[in-house]
């Protein structure tokens, strides 16, 4: 079951998000305005976060833990690094969830809401996602060769 909560330290959020390399892009006036919009999520080793083919409604940050994407019960690769990012090709394509997501071990989530995030307007965030999304692209595909 997941554990909903208001987060009280956005702080502490913020800083650890400023240190990883794909939110140093983004501006600390953009990271604040989604850290204000976030809630925190904790999923228990197993539990899903996402099916696939459901339809997502939510943007995940990667606070602590590690989470398993698979592709028709096929495991594809782990996301291990705190600001990894899960529901962001749903988010640009608008379609359901192309892969599933489980919880390795104990995981905590930044969770941002699409409705949140469509209005946001923000050509930096478009930018931001893009320029994220094709680096990580890239490093799963250098590390299959």
């Amino acid at each position: 079951m997941t554990e909903k909560y208001q987060i009280t330290k956005k702080d502490e959020v913020f800083e650890l998000l400023k240190k990883k390399s794909n939110f140093a892009l983004m501006s600390d006036k953009l990271l604040k305005k989604l850290i204000e919009k976030m809630r925190v999520s904790r999923y228990k080793k197993g539990d899903t976060v996402m099916k696939q083919g459901e339809i997502v409604k939510n943007f995940y940050i990667i606070i602590k833990g590690s989470a398993s994407i698979y592709v028709d019960d096929t495991f594809i690769y782990s996301l291990k690094q705190s600001g990894d990012v899960i529901g962001e090709i749903s988010f640009l394509t608008g379609s359901v969830s192309t892969a599933a997501v489980i919880a390795e071990n104990e995981l905590g989530l930044v969770e941002i809401t699409y409705d949140f995030l469509s209005h946001l307007n923000s050509i930096e965030f478009g930018l931001w996602l893009c320029r994220k999304d094709i680096s990580h692209f890239l490093d799963i595909v250098i590390s299959d060769i």
